[in-house]
């Protein structure tokens, strides 16, 4: 500084003081008022001094190919600073604030290289975070702390938790040297930088317990938020570390503490508390999968150490092989051996043997079992961990394979299964649905969901590829017909969760794919309520996960208000002056191939997109009918929105609060699930009636089915029964597939005034035989339409499915004026000889009021005609029966 009073390149006559003070502390934008006093005492060259550093260092990191943290450091760790009597240390702190954000910005707009940075200066700040001044530990503690908050990721970052651990075993072997000799310079393993250790033995035992303090921190919060990455690297770092070390390792110690005290099964059963520790700690998995990595490693290792180099070419295809013949034969053992086998030699072998990967990556898929999945998940989270420089190469694969379980129909994407009514129920029938095979894919889903929230963070190139597996798996298409089972219901709600994740972490490029992306996630959340409601089915740990998992998507989807408010109409309106959006050229039958071209319109605007979104439930598909109109305005869009994420946030929290009730019935408080009330809140808010008649627009606009079950999920809403009464009427055509809709269009005002939208219900989907014997009662008037569709619904099922309501039918006959039920008797007489002899024996029964038989039934002569009929229609064996 000296130097700076009398140098020529700057001249102090040349500026005036209080210039140079107000322009450092507009830099620092405006900084502590002890700062602020420190720069107002500052001579000439102290201000030029921390002006230079200021610009020269936010240069650098503006420019820098990689840019640092350690030069900026560098000028905090300098002895004369830190001697200061006048305040420099502080002002050059601050200084460091400004770089560090600089540093922060930078990086987050740096893909190719942000990782790479990333994970050196998080290591760099963790040597820091050991500096033998207190100062320097501090600042390093708030980097890193900050680091942290704007990347997530690197908290369970595998470089990251090694190099942690590494620093800490360097802090514990330090406690065994001697304080009296000359302090050493420590290097960190596998890093360029050294660790300077304490003069004292007191000062390094202080450390090493500050540091561990803050890695034990470090591990739980990596174990809360990516559980199975934080494992699968801890399960990996012995093998880094040398073998004469493993016996006495600190941070193997630690690491392995952390594992046995975080990591628990069964988090969301509120019960885990009164159970012991063993019961519902996952520690067996940890050193299960710990020993089968270093007893397959070891396999393969000693096969390659005996083997020719030509015996070894055939080894990759054989490994391959075994995999398949595994799966040929359906043995779960057998693919749980050979996967493990094939994922040793691809870790020990440093090519990319993309037939082995494939075979990983996919192999589970043939046998779709609980044990299968698990087995391949393990065997992922080892290549995620061991080679990470195929990480992209195993999630192309590993998207592909899940895009095959779509195609194929399997586990959550099944077809719904039709399942005869318990109304209509006869021998042979099936009354339950066929079980659905839905834990693989929850399986896969709880680590797709932690690479997904991983990805958002770190990886463009991870997150269109996860992108465009939800956009291939996610149909807007009504005739998809996706399974609506309450069993499927959490693995459903997981995945939507993904998206939403991916959504709101703003790592998606403006563009029309992220609002296309949003549009699918809505449809189906939506998708699910449009069916009946059914009660839970599963075990009641598998219920209160789904429950859990609700919980978690009902928040994501509130949190979706200030996302939708920070989207910018651009999103919505790009490429619309260079595309022309056609509403007569839109094919619904395109969807299942409209993933792939979706995607690519994150970096293109393809002219096709339109065509993947139905008019009927899309927000964007609004933009196209004011095409040659002045711009939509974002508020609108922003609004049709925000009504779907109400009507989802309604429905969530009926189902949420329908489950609770099942798996509490008792409310116990001991019971309660974190978040729950939450739900509860929102459903005890009052609500204006209009709420209700839009949403039940909003629902049929977007199906149908979807206003028709509405009153069965939201009860005691008077306006929801009678806005869908008045769409039906309206509509009958939109519909007429949906038995359960019936009762809306033919009510006893309707059949009373001849509405001309009865004639619909000739071709409606038939309804349950319950109710089509109610259009013979006095419920409904006569009329020639209700009773020909009622004949016919009862025709149509199997003449034992009638065989219960024969009482009813038998009545009906005193509402029948126009001969339909006579007609119907006939008839099914004719198609089951038991159903014809208990029509006999009940008609028989009814003929007289009084038990004596003395007075006759307004119906005698009627039933008397019609026993007869039936009696002569018998023939041989039924006729020899009935006279028995």
């Amino acid at each position: 500084m000296r130097e700076l009073n009398y140098t020529s390149a700057i001249r102090s006559g040349s500026v005036s003081l209080m210039e140079l003070r107000n322009q450092i502390l507009l830099l620092l934008d405006h900084p502590p008022a002890e700062i602020t006093a420190c720069i107002n005492k500052l001579t000439f060259a102290q201000c030029a001094y921390l002006l230079s550093v200021y610009w020269l260092e936010i240069l650098r990191v503006e420019n820098a190919s990689e840019p640092s943290l350690e030069p900026i450091l560098s000028y905090l760790c300098d002895n004369a600073l830190l001697k200061d009597k006048y305040g420099m240390w502080q002002c050059v702190r601050c200084i460091g604030d400004q770089v560090f954000e600089k540093f922060r910005s930078v990086l987050l707009a740096q893909d190719s290289v942000r990782e790479k940075v990333l994970e050196s200066q998080a290591m760099l700040l963790l040597v820091y975070f050991n500096h033998i001044h207190k100062q320097i530990q501090l600042v390093a503690d708030q980097y890193l702390s900050q680091l942290v908050d704007k990347f997530p990721h690197l908290l369970w970052n595998r470089k990251v938790l090694w190099c942690m651990l590494d620093v800490l075993q360097l802090l514990a072997f330090s406690l065994t040297l001697d304080p009296n000799e000359e302090t050493p310079t420590l290097r960190v393993a596998s890093t360029p930088y050294t660790l300077q250790l304490m003069d004292s033995l007191p000062a390094r035992e202080s450390r090493v317990k500050d540091f561990a303090d803050r890695c034990q921190g470090i591990v739980n919060e990596a174990m809360k938020w990516a559980p199975k990455s934080t494992r699968s690297h801890l399960q990996e770092y012995p093998n880094q570390v040398p073998s004469t070390t493993l016996s006495n390792h600190s941070g193997l110690a630690l690491a392995v503490d952390s594992i046995l005290h975080t990591w628990v099964t069964n988090a969301s059963i509120p019960t885990t508390t009164k159970r012991p520790h063993c019961v519902n700690s996952d520690t067996s998995k940890f050193v299960s999968v710990l020993c089968l990595r270093s007893k397959y490693a070891g396999e393969i290792s000693g096969l390659l150490s005996v083997l020719e180099d030509e015996e070894k070419k055939g080894l990759a295809d054989r490994l391959v092989r075994d995999v398949w013949d595994a799966c040929a034969e359906k043995s779960d053992p057998k693919h749980r051996g050979a996967l493990w086998r094939a994922t040793a030699y691809l870790i020990l072998c440093s090519s990319a043997n993309r037939k082995l990967l494939h075979a990983i990556s996919s192999s589970q898929v043939q046998l779709f079992t609980e044990s299968a999945m698990e087995t391949a998940v393990e065997c992922w989270q080892w290549i995620l961990t061991a080679r990470q420089d195929l990480e992209l190469c195993f999630i192309q694969e590993m998207v592909t394979a899940w895009q095959t379980t779509f195609d194929k129909r399997m586990g959550l994407f099944s077809e719904e299964n039709d399942v005869t009514s318990p109304l209509a129920a006869y021998e042979g029938c099936r009354l339950v649905p066929k079980p659905i095979v839905v834990a693989p894919h929850l399986i896969w889903l709880q680590l797709l969901s932690e690479m997904v929230d991983t990805a958002k963070y770190c990886n463009r190139d991870k997150v269109e590829m996860f992108c465009m597996l939800l956009h291939r798996c996610l149909p807007f298409s009504r005739d998809f017909k996706q399974n609506r089972h309450i069993s499927t219901v959490g693995c459903r709600f997981k995945l939507l969760q993904c998206g939403l994740s991916l959504l709101q972490g703003n790592t998606i490029p403006k563009s029309l794919a992220r609002n296309i992306l949003r549009e699918r996630i809505y449809a189906n959340a939506l998708d699910y309520f449009c069916g009946p409601q059914l009660c839970p089915s599963q075990s009641r740990e598998a219920l209160l996960e789904d429950i859990s998992i609700l919980l978690k998507f009902w928040q994501t989807m509130r949190s979706e208000k200030k996302h939708l408010v920070a989207s910018e109409v651009s999103d919505y309106e790009l490429h619309t002056a260079s595309v022309n959006l056609s509403v007569q050229k839109v094919s619904l039958d395109t969807v299942s191939l409209a993933g792939s071209e979706v995607a690519r319109s994150t970096s293109s605007g393809n002219a096709g997109w339109y065509n993947t979104i139905p008019h009927s439930t899309s927000t964007l598909s609004k933009r196209s009918a004011r095409i040659k109109r002045p711009p939509y305005p974002k508020d609108a869009y922003d609004k049709d929105y925000m009504k779907k994420r109400n009507l989802i946030l309604e429905l969530l929290a009926v189902e949420i609060e329908f489950m609770l009730i099942w798996a509490n019935p008792l409310s116990l408080p001991e019971l309660q699930i974190p978040g729950e009330e939450s739900v509860v809140e929102w459903r005890a808010r009052p609500m204006k009636l209009n709420v209700w008649r839009d949403f039940t627009r909003l629902a049929w606009s977007y199906n149908p089915a979807l206003a028709v079950f509405l009153p069965q999920r939201i009860r005691n809403a008077e306006t929801i029964e009678d806005e869908v009464t008045r769409l039906v009427c309206s509509d009958p055509m939109a519909a007429v597939h949906i038995p359960e809709a019936l009762k809306y269009l033919v009510t006893t005002k309707t059949v009373l005034n001849e509405s001309p939208e009865l004639v619909y219900m000739l071709t409606w989907a038939r309804v349950n035989p319950i109710q089509a014997l109610s259009y013979f009662s006095r419920q409904y008037p006569t009329h020639p339409l209700t009773a020909q569709y009622a004949v016919k619904t009862l025709n149509s099922y199997p003449a034992e499915a009638v065989l219960p309501y024969i009482p009813q039918l038998v009545q009906a006959l005193r509402h029948d004026t126009m001969g339909y039920v006579t007609e119907l008797i006939k008839h099914i007489s004719k198609r089951s000889q038991i159903v014809a002899h208990q029509l006999v024996w009940n008609m028989q029964t009814n003929m007289y009021i009084d038990e004596e038989m003395h007075t006759r039934d307004s119906l005698y002569d009627a039933l008397e005609s019609l026993s007869q009929n039936i009696i002569s229609s018998l023939s041989g064996p039924a006729k020899r029966f009935y006279e028995r």
